[in-house]
C-alpha cells in the first residue's frame, strides 16, 4: 500500500471543490432560459456518494474513445489509509497500471465519483442545442452496492463559465462548473501527467554530463570552495569549465518541461521508433541527490522532438526551442577559454622556457595561510607586485580559439610550468602548428589551437621586461 503523500487526497478533493465553487453562479445575464427553477443556495449537489463505495468509472468521449479508471484507495472505518499503487493516485487506468494521470485529472475523477455541484436546473431544454443528444463525454460510475450513475456532459454555456450536464434517470438539464467539461472531455492521452520544470536551485548542481551517439561524452564537476573557476571538466580531458556556459546549461536543463504525452513503450527495442534507443542525454546531479536526465530522440515534426524525462517508458513531446541551451553543450562549448588560468594566490613559481630563453617568476610565501606573498622575483631579481602581475597576467591570460585532436610534431617551441603552493604542478607545452596557430598541449589532456599573435604578445611582454632580460 502506498501511504505518505496520499493520505491527504480527500483534503485535496475538498480544496478542488472549493476552487470549483469560485466559478459557480451560472452563465451570463440573459443566457439562461426563463423556465430555470429558482433556488436559494448558489449551488447544490446533484448527488452524494461515499468515496469508499466508488469502484470504477468508464469515460466515453464524442470521438468514440473509451477508457476505464478504477478506485485504488484503501479505507478503514471510513478513513482513507492510502492507495495500492506506486504512482500515488487514488484511481488508476485499467489495463495500464503504470499510466501516470495528471493531478487535475485524477482529482476531478475522484470528485465526480462523490458529488457534482450544480447551480441551475432546466426542465425543458433542447438536448441537441445544449450538446446532450451527443454528449462530449459520458461518465458511467459504478459503486460497491451495484449502483451505476451515468453523467452526460454537453456543451459549455455561452459565457464559458458553466457546462450542461444530465444524470441518468433524470429528464432535467443542469449547469455544472466549466472545469468538469474542461477536464473530463480530454482524451486519455491528454490526461497523462506531464513532467514540469525541475524545482531545484541550479546553483546546487554538483555535476553535469552530455553524452550521445553523435557527441563526445563530456563530464564536468563542481569543486566549489574558493576556486576562481568552480567547475572542472573531468572527461574527456581535465580542464577548467566555463562558469557562465555551465550556468546557462543548468538553467535551461532545469526549465525543460514536457508539452504533450505521446505514448508509453514496454521495452528498449520499442524506443528505436522514436530515436530514443541511442538518445542525446543531458544530465545534471544536485547536492540533495536529485538527478535530471533528459533523453532527446528523433524529430517529431512541427518543431517538436521526442524525449524521455524519467526512468519509465513514457515518451513526451517538447519543442526544440526548449533545447536551445544545449547548443553549447559540448566539450568546446563548456570549456573555459583560458589555457591555464592558475590564480596568483595558488602559485609558488612559474617557469617559462622559450627556445634558449628562460623566465622564472617566483612568489615568496611565509605561511601557508597567507593570501598575499611576502615578495616577488623574476629571474632572481626582486620586483614590485605591479611588475610581477603584468608578466604573470600575460602568461595566464593566454586563450585558445578551438579544441583539436591534432598531434604534437617536432620540438616544442615553449613550455609553461606552474609549481603550485600545494606541491602539485601544471604544464602547458607549445608547438608550432601552421602560419596562423600554435598548438597547446596541457597535462590534463587538452589540445588547443591558439592564434600565433596571442603567443607572440605573451613572449614580447616577457622579453621586453627589464627584469626578465637580466
Amino acid at each position: 500500500m502506498h501511504r505518505g503523500r496520499n493520505l491527504g487526497l480527500t483534503a485535496l478533493a475538498a480544496v478542488l471543490l472549493g476552487l470549483l465553487y469560485l466559478y459557480l453562479g451560472g452563465g451570463a445575464p440573459g443566457e439562461l432560459p426563463a423556465q430555470a427553477v429558482e433556488s436559494t443556495p448558489a449551488y447544490w449537489m446533484l448527488y452524494e456518494r461515499d468515496p469508499s463505495e466508488f469502484r470504477n468509472m468508464t469515460v466515453t468521449l464524442a470521438s468514440g474513445e473509451s477508457y476505464r479508471v478504477r478506485s485504488d484507495m484503501v479505507f478503514q472505518d471510513g478513513q482513507l489509509l492510502g492507495v495500492q499503487n506506486t504512482l500515488g493516485q487514488p484511481v488508476v487506468v485499467e489495463h495500464q497500471p503504470g499510466f501516470a494521470l495528471d493531478v487535475t485529472g485524477y482529482q476531478m475523477m475522484l470528485l465526480v465519483a462523490q458529488h457534482i455541484p450544480v447551480t441551475a436546473k432546466y426542465d425543458a431544454l433542447d438536448l441537441e442545442a445544449c450538446g446532450l443528444a451527443s454528449p462530449a463525454a459520458r461518465l458511467e460510475i459504478a459503486y460497491a452496492d451495484g449502483e451505476t450513475l451515468t453523467l452526460s456532459i454537453g456543451n459549455l454555456t455561452a459565457s464559458g463559465a458553466s457546462c450542461y450536464v444530465r444524470l441518468s434517470g433524470d429528464t432535467a438539464v443542469y449547469l455544472a462548473p466549466y472545469d468538469l467539461h474542461q477536464v473530463m472531455t480530454r482524451s486519455l492521452k491528454e490526461q497523462h501527467a506531464l513532467p514540469g520544470p525541475l524545482n531545484v536551485d541550479a546553483d546546487s548542481a554538483v555535476q553535469i554530463a552530455v553524452d550521445g551517439p553523435t557527441v563526445e561524452r563530456v563530464i564536468a564537476t563542481r569543486y566549489g570552495g574558493d576556486r576562481l573557476l568552480p567547475w572542472r571538466m573531468d572527461t574527456p580531458l581535465v580542464h577548467d569549465g566555463s562558469t557562465e556556459r555551465i550556468a546557462a546549461f543548468l538553467a535551461g536543463l532545469c526549465a525543460v518541461h514536457a508539452e504533450a504525452y505521446e505514448t508509453t513503450v514496454e521495452d528498449a527495442a520499442a524506443l528505436a521508433a522514436y530515436g530514443l534507443d541511442e538518445p542525446l542525454r543531458l544530465i545534471a546531479t544536485f547536492s540533495d541527490g536529485t538527478i535530471r536526465d533528459i533523453h532527446v530522440g528523433a524529430d517529431a515534426g512541427g518543431g517538436m522532438v521526442y524525449v524521455r524525462m524519467d526512468s519509465t517508458g513514457d515518451i513526451y513531446l517538447l519543442s526544440r526551442t526548449q533545447l536551445d541551451f544545449a547548443a553549447d553543450a559540448s566539450l568546446e562549448g563548456l570549456l573555459d577559454r583560458f589555457v591555464a588560468l592558475v590564480p596568483i594566490t595558488e602559485l609558488s613559481q612559474l617557469i617559462v622556457t622559450w627556445g634558449q630563453e628562460r623566465y622564472v617568476l617566483t612568489q615568496n610565501w611565509i605561511s601557508g595561510e597567507d593570501t598575499v606573498a611576502a615578495g616577488y622575483t623574476v629571474n632572481g631579481v626582486d620586483v614590485p607586485l605591479a611588475d610581477f602581475s603584468t608578466l604573470y597576467s600575460a602568461v595566464i591570460g593566454l586563450q585558445f580559439d578551438q579544441v583539436t585532436n591534432a598531434k604534437a610534431d617536432g620540438t616544442p617551441e615553449a613550455c609553461l610550468k606552474f609549481h603550485l603552493r600545494d606541491g602539485t604542478q601544471r604544464q602547458v607545452t607549445l608547438y608550432d602548428y601552421d602560419a596562423f596557430y600554435t598548438l597547446a598541449v596541457t597535462d590534463g589532456g587538452g589540445r588547443f589551437l591558439i592564434r600565433n599573435t596571442r603567443v607572440k604578445a605573451m613572449i614580447n611582454t616577457l622579453q621586453e621586461d627589464a627584469y626578465a632580460a637580466k
